[in-house]
């Protein structure tokens, strides 16, 4: 940041509004004023987060049966859902989601659908210890 831009901040009037115009009115980036905007709405967020998470998984667990079960990369998509709960929920709620992914993609899903071969429970135990694990980092 530049000594002009210190000096307009200070220099500004104070005007009540929300963080994203007053980012705005500052010079911040585009990001800087969208994460202010996310702030600021963060329960609203939060409202829609549980059934949109649940519909992701839905979808997640429903590319990876079709695409041939665990076996296949596309186990990894669900990797986007336990971000976006972290970054909504926090630590625990990054946890939490995590373990929900663990368990959709676990023992409700086969290691093989044309074969109907199940996953063996240290798979899909470790799986889901590292969809946890995620979860929490993203949500630290």
């Amino acid at each position: 940041m530049t000594a002009k831009f210190y000096r307009r901040a200070l220099s500004a009037p104070r005007v009540a509004c929300c963080p994203a115009v007053e980012g705005h009115r500052l010079g911040l980036s585009r990001r800087m004023r969208g994460l202010a905007w996310a702030l600021e709405h963060r329960q609203y967020l939060q409202r829609l987060g549980v059934p949109a998470l649940l519909l992701l998984m839905a979808a997640v667990f429903a590319l990876v049966y079709l695409t041939g079960g665990i076996k296949y990369v596309y186990v990894h998509s669900m990797y986007l859902v336990i971000l976006l709960g972290g970054f909504l929920y926090g630590a625990r709620g990054g946890m939490v989601v995590g373990l929900l992914a663990g368990l959709v993609l676990g023992p409700m899903m086969p290691l093989v659908v044309a074969t109907g071969e199940w996953q063996e429970p240290e798979s899909w135990l470790f799986r889901c210890g590292f969809f946890m694990l995620a979860g929490y980092l993203c949500g630290l």
